[in-house]
Parts: structure tokens; C-alpha cells; sequence
């Protein structure tokens, strides 16, 4: 729920229909869309399945570190979404705004710039988990992308007590 802390270790489901936002203390705005699912780690947050949006608020220095079952993604002052789908085993990353160092797990000597406007991927049973070479998404994909953050407005309303006044 809204002001909650979120410990290391503990993972984040959302339910399909779904969009949470949260911030961590290095302004750092993230949405996990419908049916994803991140744990956060000590020093960073891995996305097990489905789409992170990540977005810097401010000027920021402090190296990010994002990780999924097969890549590892950092960055710092950038806006971006890191997709991955346990299916294929295959992890997508976007840059709308800022770079993304995109590394595979299975060579870290290996790695991609991803600057803004272009999108990579890493998928282990493609060039041995190397990252694909950062190409120009256009703007219809980048469109497409962003839609799935789309955020709704919530209604709020007021609880009024339902006491009698004598």
C-alpha cells in the first residue's frame, strides 16, 4: 500500500490489469505493468517477468542496477523500459531518454549501449548471450511501448461518518 517499505528479498507481484508505481531514495520513478513480477535485492531490483519502466526525476549520479534472469542493466540518469518474458528467455531493453549499459549473464565482458531512441535485447540462444547490436526504434514501437504504463486517474473519495449528530 502507498508508504510502504519495500525490504530486500521481498518480491512484487502485480495482478493482470495492474500498473504499480514506486520510488526508491535516488529519484528513481519505476512502474511494473500488469502480470510482472520484480524482487528487490540490496543493491538493486531484478525483474523476474514482464515490463519495468524506469524513470530518473532529477539530475542523478548513482549508478542503477537492473537485473533479469539473463542480463544485467545499469544506468543512471535515464528513462527507458526493461522487458523480459520468461518464455523466450529473452530481455528487451528501450531507451527513450539517457543510456543503458546491457550486459548477458553469460559474458560480462560483453556490452551494448543503449542510447535514446534505440532498443537491444539479449537472448541466450543468440550470438552465445552477447547483446544484440543497439539499433533505431521508431516512434510507433516507442508509442507502443509507453502504452503499457498508461496510468489512470483513481477516483478518490471522502468517507463521511455515517453517525447521526443529535
Amino acid at each position: 500500500k502507498s508508504g510502504d517499505f519495500l525490504e530486500a528479498n521481498s518480491q512484487m507481484l502485480v495482478e493482470e490489469g495492474g500498473l504499480v508505481i514506486f520510488l526508491d531514495y535516488f529519484d528513481h520513478k519505476y512502474q511494473l505493468s500488469s502480470g510482472s513480477i520484480v524482487k528487490f535485492k540490496s543493491q538493486g531490483i531484478e525483474l523476474l517477468r514482464g515490463h519495468l519502466r524506469i524513470k530518473t526525476l532529477g539530475l542523478n549520479t548513482k549508478l542503477i542496477k537492473i537485473e533479469t534472469p539473463n542480463s544485467i542493466i545499469s544506468f543512471s540518469n535515464a528513462e527507458g523500459v526493461i522487458s523480459f518474458d520468461q518464455t523466450s528467455l529473452k530481455t528487451d531493453v528501450a531507451s527513450f531518454d539517457g543510456d543503458f549499459d546491457l550486459r548477458g549473464k553469460s559474458n560480462l565482458n560483453n556490452s551494448i549501449l543503449v542510447t535514446e531512441g534505440n532498443s537491444s535485447f539479449v537472448k541466450n540462444d543468440f550470438q552465445m548471450g552477447i547483446p544484440a547490436i543497439s539499433g533505431k526504434t521508431s516512434s510507433k514501437m516507442m508509442d507502443n511501448i509507453a502504452s503499457i504504463f498508461l496510468e489512470y486517474p483513481v477516483s478518490r473519495r471522502d468517507i463521511a461518518s455515517t453517525k447521526e449528530k443529535k
